[in-house]
């Protein structure tokens, strides 16, 4: 008896033993089945990220260079307005600045800019002007390297040569207090103290009294444009100056397709206010005023609706011009990527 229960016994080790090892089989294909399926899944999210952020990326560098872009450009207006006959000279001097300075395009035109026109609202000619403008546009980038602040910052402190402002520049180890300007007048063959001069003649003696308290800072960022800071910020200039280029590519390209919209946002704006007159005119203002009487509400209504129907005529007028300004962009997209491919080619 002992012997069949041993008998049985070992046949159900062995029929255990098998099943365990189905079981143990199918348990492992179903693991890599899941993780084959979770890896594929990831790595689907993975390349939907990687789109994602590069959609956003591309978006957000668009937006930078349009916007460096269209500040290049407010900046040379200012530029051209102040100096109507040395604007090359100025746009010259701007190109250069980057690696003599330390100034972007953009600030070296905008400062250059701003010092002109405070020179020749003094009564400063234009030539004169350009002359302490430039000086001080470059002093600025030699201020900012010296004392290792910013270009913004310096050319702050440097109005001062013309509001006459002494707490920025204390800042910078300038004291210019009235019997220092008065000294310093008195030595450097202006041969009279600043209660005798005229307001043009004290810009000039604080122009010469700056001039000479940052005789250190002169120069200091082509002396050291080798260092680590300046190379730094030399890459970073030269990275906005490129892609104020691009921007403004884009703001050709894009130009003539946002006057249409604009003008057809003007003709939506027609509707909309014929609109509104119209059903005023029917029930009543939002104000809670009503209609007037019933011949004079039917000759309203004919009224607006003839400015309602003109307005859509317009509108139409413009969506019609608006789809050709659309279509011409896309004919130019096109014939630029045919250009591309075939230079590639």
């Amino acid at each position: 008896m002992s012997e069949e229960v041993g008998r049985v016994s070992l046949g159900m080790d062995l029929d255990t033993r098998s099943l365990n090892s189905q079981i143990s089989s199918a348990a492992n294909q179903a693991a890599n089945q899941a993780s084959n399926r979770f890896s594929s899944v990831l790595g689907k999210l993975g390349k939907a990220f990687a789109a994602a952020v590069s959609v956003k990326a591309i978006t957000s560098f668009t937006k930078q260079c349009i916007e460096l872009g269209s500040d290049l450009a407010e900046v040379q207006n200012v530029v051209d307005v102040t100096f109507p006959r040395m604007s090359a000279q100025v746009d010259k001097f701007a190109q250069n600045a980057a690696a003599s300075f330390g100034l972007s395009e953009t600030m070296a035109k905008k400062f250059t800019g701003t010092f002109g026109s405070m020179a020749e609202a003094f009564g400063f000619s234009e030539k004169e002007a350009y002359e302490m403008s430039t000086t001080l546009t470059g002093l600025a980038g030699d201020v900012a390297s010296f004392y290792n602040i910013s270009q913004d910052a310096a050319y702050t402190k440097l109005k001062a040569v013309f509001s006459g402002e002494t707490e920025s520049l204390k800042d910078l180890g300038i004291v210019m207090t009235q019997s220092a300007l008065d000294a310093y007048a008195m030595a450097n063959g202006f041969g009279k103290t600043t209660q005798q001069m005229t307001e043009m003649e004290k810009v000039s003696l604080r122009y010469a009294f700056v001039q000479a308290q940052l005789t250190n800072a002169t120069g200091d960022f082509y002396r050291t444009q080798d260092s680590w800071a300046n190379q730094s910020r030399l890459l970073a200039l030269q990275t906005e100056s490129a892609m104020a280029a691009i921007g403004q590519g884009l703001i050709n390209l894009f130009r003539p397709v946002l006057v249409w919209i604009n003008v057809l946002m003007g003709k939506v704006v027609q509707l909309a206010n014929a609109f509104k007159a119209l059903t005023a005119s029917l029930f009543g203002s939002a104000g809670g005023s009503k209609g007037g009487t019933v011949g004079g509400g039917v000759g309203s209504i004919s009224s607006e609706l003839g400015n309602a129907g003109a307005a859509a005529n317009n509108l139409s007028s413009g969506l019609g011009k608006a789809t050709n300004a659309a279509s011409s962009l896309g004919k130019n997209l096109g014939n630029a990527r045919r250009s591309s491919a075939n230079l590639d080619r």
